[in-house]
């Protein structure tokens, strides 16, 4: 079976045809796709389109949205990463996020 090269978040591993397509046939995913589309957008403004944050950390986990190291001047605290995977929400409200590759490959689809 083949596999994509996306990389998922801090493994850098490939992700395989039967994730992507678990991933496309999730409708939190696919949800956040279309809202964020090439935008990045803060916890906040995900927040009113009623994305929630299990939403948002279910896509970053999964890899298909990512920091955004421009609106962090490309110099990210180290621990913003494992703080927003476990659950450590006071860190998420100041963040953007943007579609990552795989991300913006999944909204090529649509």
């Amino acid at each position: 079976m083949a596999t994509i090269t996306f990389r998922r978040i801090e493994r850098g591993v490939p992700i395989s045809e039967e994730a992507l397509s678990g991933l496309m046939h999730s409708p939190v995913i696919i949800r956040i796709v279309r809202v964020m589309d090439i935008a990045s957008l803060s916890t906040l403004e995900l927040l009113e389109y009623n994305i929630t944050k299990q939403d948002i950390k279910f896509a970053f986990i999964n890899g298909v949205i990512e920091l955004d190291l421009n609106y962090l001047n490309a110099n990210p605290d180290p621990s913003i990463v494992s703080r927003i995977v476990d659950g450590q929400y006071d860190y998420w409200n100041s963040r953007k996020f943007k579609l990552s590759e795989l991300g913006l490959y999944m909204l090529s689809c649509l």
